[in-house]
């Protein structure tokens, strides 16, 4: 009954449905979505609109709504170096503000990212790849047990820790980029 009542309310747009660009099969089917499978994958999932850099991974599998994009990798040096100030500092000199001090982290702004290829003949990238990697995975943790800490000395513990992996990132991504100390004075400087 119910599937009869939905084709006659919809049969009556049938000669629009039919011109519309973004039809399936059948005038009343949406296209269907070429990207579904990326959900089943492990991600970094990027949230839209953020006043800074909160890129995460997800082990889990999970479906994330449109104001999300995702990134099908397990690549936690991606993550770690997507983390950083500088490329948030880079992501903010190019993406769209919103509400005042928020920016919109779309695909069109996240593929200009400059990410660093590594050098693999090159032990010192090699290095630094490794160890941004390494900092990643901890970092994720770090963040979920501040999420579900009550108690304020374990939350000021955990964020001490958390500022301290950030600021050892940042580091190995100055050192990657080769930033010079008066342009890490400019990251260090940015809201």
């Amino acid at each position: 009954m119910e599937r009869q009542a939905s084709y006659i309310y919809l049969y009556r747009f049938t000669e629009k449905a039919e011109k519309r660009f973004d039809q399936g099969d059948y005038w009343w089917e949406l296209l269907a979505c070429d990207y579904c499978t990326k959900f089943d994958t492990q991600k970094i999932i990027v949230p839209t609109i953020v006043p800074r850099a909160t890129y995460t991974f997800d082990h889990e599998r999970f479906y994330s709504n449109d104001k999300t994009t995702i990134i099908s990798t397990d690549d936690m040096y991606l993550l770690g170096v997507l983390n950083t100030r500088p490329l948030g500092f880079f992501m903010a000199s190019i993406a769209s503000t919103k509400q005042g001090e928020s920016f919109e982290y779309k695909p069109m702004y996240l593929e200009r990212l400059p990410i660093h290829i590594i050098d693999p003949s090159n032990p010192n990238d090699t290095a630094r790849h490794d160890r941004i990697a390494t900092l990643a995975e901890p970092m994720l943790d770090l963040h979920k047990r501040l999420a579900e800490a009550r108690i304020n000395t374990e939350r000021n513990r955990l964020q001490q820790q958390i500022d301290v992996t950030d600021r050892q990132t940042d580091k190995l991504v100055y050192e990657l980029y080769g930033l010079t100390n008066e342009e890490i004075e400019i990251v260090e400087g940015s809201p």
